[in-house]
């Protein structure tokens, strides 16, 4: 099963995300995380949150060999639903 988000919703709930890990104001397509600030800690942090935003596992690593924001967004679209989420398990 592949989790089914809106291309326009995900990318705006994601870039709340990157937004206030990375406190900053504006994100877009080209954002390179680790331009933006970012770090190894932050990564692991960034991963987690959206992780649990959309209900699929996001592997920090990721991030960190493909740091640019459209790359998580495509992770994010083509991830499997964690099992909490397709569950409905909000815990």
């Amino acid at each position: 099963m592949t989790l089914v988000i809106d291309p326009d919703t995900l990318s705006s709930r994601l870039a709340h995300i990157w937004r206030a890990a990375l406190r900053i104001d504006h994100i877009d397509d080209d954002s390179d995380f680790f331009a933006l600030g970012g770090h190894s800690l932050l990564a692991i942090r960034l991963s987690s949150l959206a992780s649990a935003e959309f209900g699929v596992e996001l592997q920090p690593g990721d991030l960190i060999a493909d740091s640019s924001f459209v790359a998580m967004a495509d992770r994010i679209r083509a991830a499997k639903p964690t099992a909490a989420a397709s569950t409905g398990d909000s815990r």
